[in-house]
């Protein structure tokens, strides 16, 4: 195509394939952002946990449950989609 032509319209497309709309998806979004907030929150703990005057056991500790918040999301919203069937 020539680039007269650009910028081109996007529209959404539609048939079958548009069943995964913006606000289908957007549950998943929000929910993929809390997993990366917790594995965050749980990597800004361990490094400050020996840097800080609070308890580092304590910090440590709750890293730790930040992880296995996280990963526990993860395998709840992902662990479907990888294991199950795909379409055809």
């Amino acid at each position: 195509g020539s680039r007269a032509s650009w910028p081109r319209s996007r529209s959404a497309p539609s048939g079958p394939a548009s069943d995964c709309n913006t606000r289908a998806r957007q549950p998943r979004h929000k929910r993929t952002a809390a997993i990366y907030a917790l594995v965050g929150a749980a990597a800004l703990m361990r490094v400050l946990a020996p840097l800080t005057a609070l308890d580092a056991a304590l910090l440590f500790g709750l890293s730790g449950l930040a992880w296995i918040g996280a990963f526990s999301l993860f395998v709840i919203l992902y662990g479907p989609l990888l294991v199950g069937r795909r379409r055809a």
